[in-house]
């Protein structure tokens, strides 16, 4: 079973469908036009911004709490350990 000398992508003939060059008039012929789904991708891209936004906002909110605990676990540890060397 010896190897085809070309890769699959540019295989020719009755097997393997449309030649690459017979596809291409059907292409240039769609470059220029509108997607047709152009208001959908659109909307998608500003759902995808606030979500960027909002995801960016509680990552921060979350890092702040965070700090704010340690800070607080922090400040409780070291009274701690004044109250019981004060013992």
């Amino acid at each position: 079973m010896g190897r085809h000398p070309r890769p699959c992508a540019e295989r020719t003939g009755p097997r393997h469908g449309l030649r690459p060059r017979d596809k291409l008039p059907g292409y240039r012929a769609r470059v220029g036009l509108a997607l047709p789904e152009a208001a959908l991708l659109q909307e998608k891209r500003k759902a995808m911004v606030s979500l960027e936004a909002y995801l960016a906002a509680d990552t921060q909110r979350r890092e702040e709490a965070e700090k704010a605990v340690a800070a607080e676990a922090k400040a409780t540890l070291k009274n701690q350990v004044v109250v019981v060397e004060a013992a």
